[in-house]
């Protein structure tokens, strides 16, 4: 079986845990059973019989015509993927060899617009269903050259990333058979036609900047999207939902809506969407949203997802925002809080059907109420929240629930009285209490061995319950806490003079350090009082600011100030257009620097943290970093993007540092070509999501 044809110089042919490895001269081709991965390639070689998906990264080719391809007719080719391309030209018939191919992708390209009308003609007879653009054309991408073409088999059309700013679906028409359309993370701020799409059943508008946009029903009566099963869309400075705003989607199941500027939803703008079972909805959390009475009301509705929002409810509609749609059993409150007096106890109390329930993200100290009249009711879900016991009683809904989270919860000790009897003696009850600040001593012994008795009870153990404090036994697992109960037995009851030695002890060594401590860092402390005093001054004097000057506030060493020029400022301000803010560069001259750092902080949306050991080493980085996480604390936005550039050494690692590196995902640099393209590809996905999006 040939591999490739005679003009490729070098053939490297590695069997090696199913894999064939094809090298030139100008670049490789890895194939893996089905798959092959290309890049560099200035001509297509010819690829193993069984192949039926390509994709061809960064290629050189000089042409790009059926020629160029033509090695790919001789495969069962079903996917091909382009990523890094640059096509200037191509002829009429580039596709129209490949009859067998069915879906086409092209990711981060360059594509002149006579490329893009010579793609589409020569797709046009041949079985293409699915066609994606991700980040191709940007600020210059249109729909026209679809209006001449009439023969399609697509029924999936996605256009990612490419900075849309009007929509007009009349442009799609020619797409007689598109079940499902992704506009996702554009710049669409107008909607001036929908067109009609008999077929359609997935919208996907999210992540663009909506202000404007048309009817889902003309005035003539006819509806652009008869089968439309699932949309999901952003409105950007949308201030109110009334009834007749999703009229003509008569059999939308899935609608998930972001108005960050949302102030108020009317009455009963629900009940047009006759067929409705999902509903999600994302705000501002800054910004009150005013329910009116009966603001849910739907029969048919089972899901309800509200995310991060501030709920003004008045006292009159807060017995009837869910009186109308007690068929709800899934709910959903993901940074949810209420304004005012009313609890949320109140708020749910006439769902008495829930069978899954999330309160998360919020300050809640204590199990609503409202729960134990869920008789429905398997899994709770509580985390991030300040709840850290359970412990009443005749609530019968314990008897029948399967999953109770409390993760994230800062919880310091669990003992036998820390929940009621009922919970404990749930054999079917899953335990997430994972991920909380456990304090590792005598009074800990209980909660390890009660674990250890029942491990298939607890969720995500034994990994992720971690001692927390003391600090010598930091992150250790407490299933291998050491104490023994005998150990804990016999110093219970210390002597007089055991404690009277100790407190003396004590007190002299803390006097002793205390005085060494202010004496060899008497500069420093003068440093971090200086620094307590300016970030509260500055959070204070910016604490109601919304807008952000900059995408994004990068924290460097000086030592690695080349690469920030030489990959970093590229990367994201010429190809992404982001505006980053750096302090060789942006920082106002004549102000001092800690005030410069503040203010830049806080004008930034993302900080973005380039992790070295010259970082680790560097005072300035690590007061940054400091800002940057009190900043993340206060707002509870996750703002921190860590981007590692070299393995730090254990011992240049603070403990600040330290943490960062195990709690955050962090982006990790890579001199190869293939791990530099999905590291900016991921960070750019990242820097371009909007902050309301994401919450910790």
């Amino acid at each position: 079986m040939a591999l490739c044809d005679p003009l490729i110089r070098l053939i490297v042919l590695k069997v090696i845990i199913g894999f064939i490895v094809i090298s030139t001269a100008e670049g490789y081709c890895e194939c893996n059973t089905h798959e092959c991965f290309c890049e560099n390639l200035s001509y297509i070689p010819k690829f193993p019989a069984n192949t039926t998906i390509v994709k061809i990264i960064n290629p050189t080719f000089s042409k790009f015509d059926s020629k160029t391809l033509w090695n790919l007719t001789t495969i069962h080719l079903t996917k091909l993927s382009f990523i890094g391309c640059v096509f200037r030209n191509a002829t009429e018939y580039v596709f129209a060899k490949l009859i067998l191919l069915e879906h086409l992708n092209f990711k981060l390209c360059k594509l002149t617009q006579h490329t893009l009308q010579q793609i589409f003609r020569s797709i046009s007879s041949i079985n293409i269903t699915s066609l994606e653009f991700d980040g191709v054309n940007k600020n210059n991408w249109s729909f026209q050259f679809l209006q001449d073409i009439t023969n399609y088999n697509i029924n999936r059309f996605c256009v990612r990333r490419s900075k849309i700013k009007v929509f007009n679906g009349s442009e799609l028409l020619p797409l007689k058979n598109l079940k499902l359309l992704d506009l996702r993370f554009n710049s669409i701020t107008k909607v001036v036609s929908w067109g009609t799409h008999p077929f359609l059943t997935a919208l996907n508008l999210y992540g663009n900047f909506i202000c404007y946009m048309v009817h889902f029903v003309d005035t003539s009566g006819r509806i652009s999207f008869p089968m439309l099963v699932r949309l999901e869309i952003s409105l950007y400075h949308w201030h109110i939902l009334a009834i007749g705003t999703f009229k003509g989607l008569n059999k939308v199941k899935t609608l998930s809506i972001n108005a960050p500027s949302l102030r108020l939803i009317k009455p009963k703008v629900l009940t047009s969407l006759k067929e409705l079972v999902n509903f999600s909805l994302t705000s501002r959390k800054s910004r009150l949203l005013q329910l009116g009475k009966h603001a849910f009301q739907s029969t048919t509705l089972r899901s309800l997802t509200l995310r991060n929002i501030t709920l003004e409810i008045p006292k009159s509609n807060l017995s009837g925002i869910f009186k109308a749609c007690r068929n709800i059993t899934s709910l959903k409150f993901q940074a949810v809080s209420i304004n005012g007096n009313a609890s949320i106890n109140d708020l749910l109390k006439d769902l008495k059907n829930l069978e899954y329930l999330e309160l998360t993200r919020n300050i809640m100290r204590n199990v609503p109420d409202c729960v134990c009249d869920m008789k429905r009711l398997h899994t709770l879900i509580l985390s991030r929240t300040w709840i850290r016991k359970w412990q009443t009683t005749n609530c019968t809904v314990m008897n029948n629930l399967r999953v109770f989270s409390l993760s994230y919860n800062k919880i310091f000790n669990v003992n036998k009285t820390s929940f009621s009897k009922a919970l404990f003696s749930n054999t079917n009850l899953k335990w997430d209490l994972s991920h909380n600040s456990y304090m590792c001593n005598c009074r800990i012994l209980w909660f390890r061995d009660w674990m250890k008795r029942n491990p298939a009870r607890i969720l995500h153990y034994p990994k992720s319950y971690l001692c927390h404090n003391p600090a010598p036994v930091r992150f250790i697992q407490i299933a291998k806490y050491y104490v023994s109960w005998d150990y804990c037995a016999s110093i219970s009851k210390p002597s007089p003079i055991a404690v009277s030695g100790c407190v003396l002890g004590t007190l002299s060594v803390i006097f002793i350090i205390t005085g060494l401590v202010s004496y060899i860092k008497r500069w420093s402390i003068r440093y971090w009082i200086y620094l307590v005093f300016a970030r509260r001054r500055k959070y204070q004097l910016l604490e109601c600011t919304s807008e952000h000057n900059y995408d994004a506030f990068v924290c460097y060493s000086g030592s690695d100030v080349g690469w920030v020029t030489k990959y970093l400022l590229p990367i994201l301000e010429e190809e992404n257009h982001l505006h980053l803010c750096l302090h060789d560069r942006d920082f106002a001259v004549g102000n001092d620097i800690i005030d410069n750092i503040i203010d830049s902080i806080q004008q930034s949306r993302k900080v973005v943290l380039v992790l070295s050991s010259d970082f680790a080493q560097s005072q300035w980085c690590q007061f940054e970093t400091s800002l940057a996480q009190q900043r993340l604390f206060e707002e509870k936005q996750d703002i921190i993007v860590p981007i590692l550039l070299e393995e730090i050494p254990t011992e240049l690692q603070t403990m600040r540092l330290a943490l960062l590196l195990k709690q955050k995902t962090y982006l990790e640099w890579s001199s190869e070509r293939r791990g530099q393209m999905m590291f900016w590809e991921r960070l750019v996905e990242i820097l371009l999501e909007t902050a309301t999006y994401k919450e910790i």
